[in-house]
């Protein structure tokens, strides 16, 4: 799964790889795993360091001057969105604080 959160990272544009990987973290909190399976692949695929990584660069600076939002915001954002309030529900898991960080 890091790879392809790495890929969505190099090539912000793509919407399919975007919403790929979307459906793949929305698909692991529906499933009948365990809390702490759930937290492990979180903990696997660094979702989170790569969403803060990816939000320290929030826009795209054309030539000519002209700024724009970078294609993989909408992404960071709703994937963000989805971790944060389905973690808040998993309370039971050691590990998670590995994987929220203060950083995060």
């Amino acid at each position: 799964m890091r790879v392809v959160l790495l890929l969505v990272e190099k090539h912000p544009w793509n919407n399919m790889s975007q919403l790929k990987a979307h459906q793949v973290f929305d698909d692991l909190f529906k499933t009948e795993l365990s809390n702490d399976e759930k937290v492990s692949f979180l903990q696997v695929s660094e979702v989170t360091s790569v969403l803060v990584r990816m939000a320290k660069v929030p826009e795209v600076k054309f030539a000519s001057g002209n700024r724009i939002r970078n294609g993989f915001m909408g992404f960071v954002i709703k994937l963000a969105n989805l971790i944060k309030t389905k973690t808040d529900l998993i309370t039971d898991v050691e590990k998670q604080s590995e994987v929220l960080t203060s950083e995060w």
